[in-house]
């Protein structure tokens, strides 16, 4: 069995790039990695990375183009941010190296597809740690194994506060287009684009054996409380074959945090997971696993990875193909929602909050409840700043285009 540490570059900017780092330096120490070479537009950056390492001769580029040209690397890791992800992946991919991405892949189906296309020999992966979390890998096996009957209905809430300095973090941040690029950031997209994932990795276990289910339809609402471009407040529902349903609703505008909780009820009982993967509660009578903190799923999304490379695995954990239902179903809740609905300043409160400012939506706590409880969407809530979508058939939409995201942001 070969045990020699892969060689790793990684393609990285700025916090992202520092936050992966501390976790490949865990993987060094086990003897499953090594970090050969780095890429960062920061001069800084490159000081920081080689300093961490020990100063050891670990090869620094400003352009990830010369990584990929002269590195002696294995895999390439990318954790650049949210609009650079095509682009690079691209790049990676047809210089045929194995690649870790970080989520989300890409804004379009239509971006997502080609990278598929570039990976013919099934060698990326997708950066969705989540669902590599013991807490969710023992309800996706409960739910396998039928110990909670059939199963129903699956609903996901979160309400994450984010104020300003949050949008302006990055010139991309709250934006859906940029120079003419799609970059779709919003709650459902970006921060909890996680949720979304697991949901339909929880659907794939009894749809058919598939690995991530499919949605059959989506219905959509899309909001903007705050000042951006794009949307802070996203609600959802999916259908699937054979009848289960998601229903979602994530926000940012928000003043109190209502941790994510992500729920499967089928027709013997219930069992929910809390943001971190811990399984927190259920109805049913069954064991539950030990919590486990964010860094085990993290660690175990990288391991994952090193031991497909390794051929210990048959696949990754999510392929580019397992988050074509993702990037699916978010492109569907846009079309559906028929734009970003711009909610009137009578129902928005904007507060401070440790030297920053960020708004508060009429009734989200109250809402963010209702779709835990009755996976009831805002407009079906009766809230008067609600506004229903449509309900569309995935299978017939036309692919949006950077067009749509242009136009969504009037």
């Amino acid at each position: 069995m070969n045990t020699t540490p892969i060689r790793l570059g990684l393609i990285g900017v700025g916090g992202m790039g520092r936050w992966h780092r501390q976790f490949i330096q865990i993987l060094e120490r086990e003897g499953q990695v090594r970090l050969a070479a780095v890429a960062d537009v920061s001069p800084s950056a490159l000081a920081e990375a080689a300093t961490q390492f020990n100063d050891r001769a670990l090869a620094g580029y400003r352009d990830f183009r010369e990584l990929l040209d002269h590195a002696d690397v294995d895999a390439v890791a990318v954790v650049t941010p949210t609009p650079t992800h095509a682009a690079i992946a691209g790049e990676v991919l047809r210089r045929g190296r194995p690649l870790l991405l970080e989520k989300p892949p890409a804004p379009l189906v239509s971006q997502l597809r080609e990278l598929m296309a570039l990976d013919a020999g099934g060698r990326a992966a997708v950066f969705f740690q989540h669902i590599c979390s013991p807490g969710l890998r023992h309800l996706r096996q409960a739910l396998r194994d039928g110990r909670l009957g059939a199963l129903r209905e699956i609903r996901s809430v979160a309400g994450w506060p984010r104020g300003r300095a949050y949008y302006q973090r990055a010139p991309w941040a709250g934006k859906m287009t940029a120079d003419g690029e799609p970059i779709f950031d919003g709650p459902c997209t970006n921060a909890m684009a996680h949720f979304i994932h697991n949901a339909l990795h929880l659907a794939g276990a009894v749809s058919g054996g598939d690995d991530f289910a499919m949605p059959r339809t989506v219905s959509g609402e899309l909001y903007r409380a705050g000042q951006m471009e794009s949307f802070d407040t996203a609600a959802l529902r999916a259908t699937f074959d054979g009848g289960v349903t998601f229903s979602a609703l994530y926000t940012h505008a928000c003043r109190q945090a209502v941790p994510h909780v992500t729920e499967a009820r089928g027709e013997r009982g219930w069992l929910r997971l809390h943001e971190d993967g811990s399984v927190t509660a259920s109805s049913a009578a069954l064991a539950l696993p030990v919590p486990a903190e964010e860094h085990v799923a993290f660690l175990n999304c990288y391991r994952d990875f090193l031991d497909f490379l390794r051929q210990r695995r048959p696949r990754p954990a999510t392929r580019l193909a397992d988050a074509l239902p993702f990037v699916t179903t978010v492109n569907a809740a846009l079309a559906a929602a028929g734009g970003i609905h711009s909610v009137p300043a009578a129902w928005v409160r904007p507060y401070q909050q440790d030297n920053d400012e960020g708004v508060d939506l009429d009734r989200i706590g109250a809402a963010l409840t209702a779709c835990l409880e009755r996976g009831a969407l805002p407009s079906e809530q009766g809230l008067a700043w609600a506004r229903a979508g449509r309900t569309l058939t995935v299978g017939e939409l036309p692919p949006l285009t950077v067009a749509d995201l242009a136009a969504a942001a009037r």
